[in-house]
């Protein structure tokens, strides 16, 4: 069974402490890096190489978009990306 490599990106504790509960639930999810702001989502991605980025799309020193921009200016992305929201 392949592990998926997950960071979660949230300014909000409790949200990603829900979320990580939640996921921790699927033996194939592993939960490897948490970021409360853009600039350390970028700094979690660039040291862990997640499979899977969850970012927030309104966070404090960088939205989710900017993150997104960011990395793939720094990485090379093998797989296209998907990109959800769920803005209010």
């Amino acid at each position: 069974m392949t592990e998926i490599t997950l960071i979660i990106a949230d300014d909000h504790p409790v949200f990603r402490q829900g979320l990580r509960q939640v996921i921790e639930t699927d033996q194939q999810l592993q939960i490897i890096g948490e970021a409360a702001d853009g600039q350390a989502a970028i700094a979690q991605i660039l040291e862990t190489n997640p499979d899977v980025a969850v970012l927030d799309v309104d966070m404090p020193n960088s939205d989710g978009f900017e993150v997104v921009r960011a990395n793939r200016q720094i990485i090379s992305i093998g797989e296209p990306g998907r990109l959800l929201s769920g803005i209010e």
